[in-house]
């Protein structure tokens, strides 16, 4: 700073009369200077939310002597050593105005003044009219505190319209912003609801409801079948009301008038269909329509240009009747859809070829033929403008700095951002993890009460093979527990 001043300055400073004083501010002041320049350097990181502050960073701790109200009462003085009397920055380093002071039992004050250098020894004057807590067992002093500077991520959170979790791990946090485009383009779809859940820790999957009439159909299964709300007589179903379009599947493969997601007794009840073979007590009606073209060798594939193919099987594709809800999952890509562009035509005997639509897909050597029921629409089974989530807690509980206190709560916050404006979220299914809790949920609907539950959390068994665990230890029962949202 000294070299950009004149030289006829420099020169005059360093004369008797000039003492180098000028030199020696210039000095004085580059620490100052340096600070502001690295300040603006990084002003950048204020929009980035990779490198925005949070209420995790540049934190330290301190240890206050002693602590007492402030004349006037509603402020608080909190009283330090200085172990360093050379440097008088110590112990408080750069805490400033806005900076928070975290007392041992976890409650926040915000410093509203900093006297470094008062005859009494460092001063944080603290906003608030409660005294820090005390470290009882030793008789005298306060326990080690924390100071911090004050986040700056729920800042960047409010230019997004998005209210910052300051409860969630860090990464969680920055995660909820960066990934604001991913969700909230996809608002009212399954996904968004998805990445929502991964933001805070949790697996989230919304179901769509449909509305049953009066009287409901006896064969829904019980589990299955939703009162919404408890005693008010509507009912709801997750099940599409699919049935088999018997048009497009041979009479005598399948007895008629059955729900495609019913799972009969096939053996049990003497109902199997002949052509069938042994179909194993519950297999669904979907699936044992295609029970018979599963892993069907294959013989060659075409290139039609298009990203059109022509496969050729050997097997008997001759229930296969009709092309809509026919199609083909090839053992090169397991769980991928290839529906069925024509209808199976026999080349020779045994030897069937059909075309699916698909870009350079990996066939491999075998493929299933698949049947996908129909969706039915009747006046006594619609799809209702309600929906249920199921939440099931996974990264929240292995994070050391995930605070689960009202997690629940905070999850349904975010969930509700992304319902359609249309539909209304009537629960939450709080699916139990391998932990032992008791989580609370408000419903968080302000112009409706607030309805306050437990949920006992312990191990869910359908991730925990039967021979590791005795099933239903009287001190860890897997359950599922129903938030209703008013």
């Amino acid at each position: 700073m000294f070299e950009d001043l004149p030289e006829i300055d420099r020169t005059l400073d360093k004369t008797a009369e000039g003492g180098g004083r000028l030199e020696k501010f210039s000095e004085a002041a580059q620490p100052l200077f340096e600070e502001m320049l690295l300040k603006a350097i990084n002003f950048g990181d204020l929009r980035d939310p990779d490198k925005v502050r949070t209420q995790f960073q540049g934190k330290f701790t301190v240890t206050p002597l002693s602590a007492a109200a402030a004349p006037g009462g509603r402020t608080i003085e909190v009283f330090f050593s200085d172990p360093d009397p050379s440097d008088p920055l110590v112990p408080l380093g750069e805490t400033s105005v806005g900076w928070i002071f975290l007392d041992a039992e976890g409650s926040e004050f915000t410093v509203n003044s900093v006297h470094k250098l008062d005859d009494r020894g460092p001063v944080l004057e603290l906003s608030g009219t409660t005294l820090p807590s005390t470290e009882a067992e030793l008789g005298v002093g306060l326990a080690d505190a924390t100071l911090r500077p004050p986040g700056l991520i729920s800042l960047l959170g409010a230019d997004y319209g998005l209210s910052v979790d300051t409860h969630e791990p860090e990464a969680f946090q920055r995660s909820g912003i960066r990934n604001v485009s991913q969700w909230l383009t996809l608002k009212g779809t399954v996904k968004s609801y998805d990445i929502l859940g991964k933001i805070a820790g949790y697996r989230a999957v919304p179901l769509g409801l449909w509305g049953l009439g009066d009287p409901v159909p006896a064969n829904v299964p019980s589990d299955h079948l939703f009162e919404l709300p408890i005693g008010s007589g509507s009912f709801y179903t997750d099940l599409d009301p699919s049935r088999a379009f018997f048009d497009e599947v041979g009479a005598d493969i399948i007895p008629l008038d059955m729900y495609c997601y019913e799972t009969p007794n096939w053996v049990t009840d003497v109902i199997e269909p002949p052509t069938l073979g042994t179909v194993p007590d519950g297999t669904t009606v979907e699936a044992a329509i295609g029970s018979t073209m599963q892993g069907l060798t294959i013989v060659s594939t075409v290139d039609l240009g298009g990203d059109r193919w022509r496969v050729r099987v050997t097997g008997d594709l001759s229930p296969v009747v009709g092309i809509d809800y026919w199609w083909a999952e090839f053992a090169g890509e397991p769980g991928d859809t290839f529906y069925m562009e024509t209808l199976p035509v026999e080349v020779v005997p045994g030897d069937w070829e059909f075309e699916v639509f698909g870009s350079s897909p990996t066939f491999g050597l075998t493929v299933n033929i698949n049947y996908e029921c129909h969706i039915e629409i009747n006046c006594s089974y619609c799809r209702a403008s309600v929906i249920r989530v199921e939440v099931t807690p996974v990264e929240v509980l292995s994070d050391p700095d995930a605070l689960l206190d009202g997690v629940l709560t905070r999850l349904v916050q975010k969930i509700l951002q992304v319902v359609p404006i249309h539909v209304r979220l009537t629960d939450i299914v709080h699916l139990v993890g391998p932990v032992q809790a008791t989580l609370d949920i408000k419903a968080l609907v302000t112009s409706s009460p607030s309805v306050l539950v437990a949920a006992p959390v312990g191990y869910y068994f359908d991730v925990v093979p039967a021979d590791e665990l005795e099933l239903d230890p009287d001190h860890m029962v897997a359950s599922a527990t129903q938030f209703t949202v008013p």
